[in-house]
Order: structure tokens, then sequence, then C-alpha cells
């Protein structure tokens, strides 16, 4: 397989009668044609490179001096010792020497897809359709035309690039543990589903945003953790349902306190599951979980967002005050309307599940009424 611009004869000319000073007949005779192509001892032809660092034919390896390419070797198995420094394909043949340590890269044609190293260095080309090769199982994907398609392979990564920064995590059954198999192109990827890999492969569990719950990533299913990049698990029915980053908060059984700029400025008790301070309002999260986090608000309004699974998220300004007159107004949190006591707008929820403290279902079913037990500070409009 011919990487970068390939090699073909443009003429043919009679061989040297000497053998000696390969390299110097070609660049001197054959101009320019300036590079020789050697077969051990034999000159086979000469190359025009140019004024860059040119390309030998796939059956030979490069030999270079610098950025220049000095000479193209068929049937070498190691580098000579005037050339130390090795440079191999994914697969583990040799590809190049140089006389110094600088990094090297191929062009690959188009039809297919470069294999990349974590300096960025492109070290094999692969077919469109082939698998992501074991040195670089990570494939970097994009949608065009409506088409999953490859942009590139990279070796194991703890986070995705910042252009192809929606992770895709496999589990492995067999040792229990998540690895990033894909990374989506920014902006490609909203939500979860079977866009994996491989044929039939399932990613169904979501990873989103703390703040936002924007969905920013997904976990195969079957993994029963989350990955280490984003520790904090819920769970329905026994199974994974959910991950997010960890939360910023210094002692346990706490959220935090952001204000208005996204700050986290102090961190809040939530030993016996009370709601947010004055001048901060409550979004909550997945079942029998604590609030994860309080956003400060204005005017002392308490605003409360509940989760899939019914419980606390974050604390958010009242929406009335930009104007908002149900839960179909709050992205992400569509599902049903928290009422106080006295029938007053306090939040919502992300699914059809009454959160325990506020248990009562309305007459109409479109709203979860507050309780109304005694000693429980009521959350403020």
């Amino acid at each position: 397989m011919y990487r970068g611009s390939p090699s073909v004869a443009a003429e043919c000319r009679p061989e040297p009668a000497s053998s000696q000073q390969k390299d110097y007949v070609c660049a001197a005779s054959y101009a320019p044609f300036r590079v020789a192509l050697q077969d051990g001892s034999k000159l086979a032809g000469c190359i025009d490179t140019g004024s860059s660092v040119g390309e030998c034919p796939a059956s030979a390896v490069k030999l270079t001096n610098g950025s220049s390419l000095t000479v193209c070797m068929r049937g070498l198995a190691t580098c000579p010792g005037n050339y130390p420094y090795t440079t191999s394909l994914g697969s583990g043949a040799l590809y190049g020497c140089s006389s110094v340590d600088i990094p090297m890269s191929i062009t690959c044609w188009a039809g297919y897809v470069p294999v990349i190293n974590a300096d960025g260095s492109t070290v094999d080309c692969i077919m469109d359709g082939q698998a992501c090769p074991q040195s670089h199982p990570v494939a970097a994907r994009r949608v065009s035309s409506g088409t999953a398609q490859v942009a590139k392979c990279m070796p194991q990564l703890q986070t995705c690039p910042a252009n192809f920064n929606f992770p895709f995590y496999s589990f492995d059954s067999a040792s229990s543990t998540l690895s990033i198999s894909s990374c989506w192109e920014t902006d490609m990827k909203s939500s979860c589903g079977n866009r994996g890999s491989n044929p039939g492969d399932q990613y169904d569990t979501a990873i989103t945003d703390r703040s936002s719950g924007v969905t920013i990533g997904c976990v195969q299913n079957g993994a029963t953790s989350c990955p280490a990049s984003f520790p904090e698990a819920s769970f329905s029915s026994g199974k994974l349902a959910g991950c997010k980053a960890a939360r910023n908060c210094y002692f346990e059984d706490a959220v935090e306190m952001v204000d208005g700029a996204g700050k986290v400025v102090d961190c809040w008790p939530l030993s016996d599951k009370k709601p947010c301070p004055e001048g901060y309002i409550s979004l909550w999260s997945g079942y029998n979980t604590l609030a994860s986090q309080c956003s400060q608000g204005l005017g002392g309004h308490n605003f409360n967002l509940f989760g899939a699974l019914g419980d606390l998220e974050l604390c958010i300004q009242s929406p009335e005050s930009s104007g908002s007159t149900s839960c179909s107004d709050v992205p992400g949190y569509e599902g049903l309307q928290l009422v106080d006591s006295s029938g007053g707008w306090v939040g919502c929820t992300a699914d059809t599940i009454c959160p325990e403290q506020f248990p009562q279902r309305t007459q109409d079913g479109a709203s979860c009424q507050e309780a109304s037990a005694s000693g429980r500070r009521r959350l403020r409009r």
C-alpha cells in the first residue's frame, strides 16, 4: 500500500557502469531524479523528491538525514548504524531510518484513514472501512452525508481530543473495565444509542454535564460503573442509568453552591435533605440521591429541577423571571410541574415521577404537590 505521493517510473535510463557512489550518480547525472533507490548494493532507480522529504516506494525503507531523504533501500530489515533512529508502521514493519531523532509523519491517499500517534504524527494508513489496528484502537468518528465514517485511528486515550470530544466508552465484561472506543466529532452527537464502532454495540447510558444536563458522552450497555472521568453514577432497577463528573465539594453529603458566573463558592450540607439556602435554587437528580448543585438565584427565588428518577439535581432561578409559564420551557425537565401547598409553581421533573418531597399527584395528573409535613421549610418563589 503506497503512502503519500505514489512512486512511479517516469522514464528509464541505462544502469551506470560503475557501482560506486550511487547517491552521487542520481544527484549529478539523473537530475531532477536525485535520490537513489537501492536494492542491496545495486542501484535500482532514482527518485525525484523536489525540495521536501519524499516518499519511497512501498517496498523500500526511507533513510533520512534530518529533513532530507537520502536513499530508499529495499530488503532492509534493520536500520544501519549511521541511521539509528527507527520508524515502524502500526503493523510493526520497518518504515524508515533517520540519522537524527525527529518526528516522522506519513501522508495518506484519499480513500485511506490515517493512523495517528499521540504526538500527532501519522504512522500508517488503512483503507476506509477497515477496523482500527490494535495498537491504535480508538476511532475518531464523524458523520458525512448521513453516514458514519472513521476520520483517524488513535492510541488508547484517557480523554478525547478537542475536535472529537464526544466519547463512547466500551465495556469489557471479562475485566469489568471501561475504555474509550471512539470519539465523535464535536456537535455531531447529542444523544446515545446504537452508534458504536462495532455492529450491534448498544450505548444507551448517557454521560451528562452536571450543570446543563446536556449529554456529553455514552457508556456501553452492560457496564456496572461509570468511567473514571465521570465517576458519579445513578441507577435504575439495579442497572447503571447515568454518569456525571465528580462533585467539587470537600465533604460528603454536600452539594456545590454555584454563583451566577458558574463558580463553586461553597458547599451545602444535605444530611436532612433540606433545600438550598436563601438566595439559591435547587436542581435534583437520581432516585435516593441528594441534591448535586445549588445555583445562586435572584430575589430569593427557589426553583427545583428533579431528574428522571425523582430527586433534587440543581437549584436555578425561577423561569418565571424570564417569562416562562410551564415546564415545557425548561429544557430537559418537561415531565411534571411541581407546586407548593398553595398551588404555586416551584419546580419541574425530567420524567413523570413525583419526587418524595412532592408526593401528591394533582387531579389533572400534570403536577406534583409539596408534602405538608410540619417542620420542613417550603421552597419560596
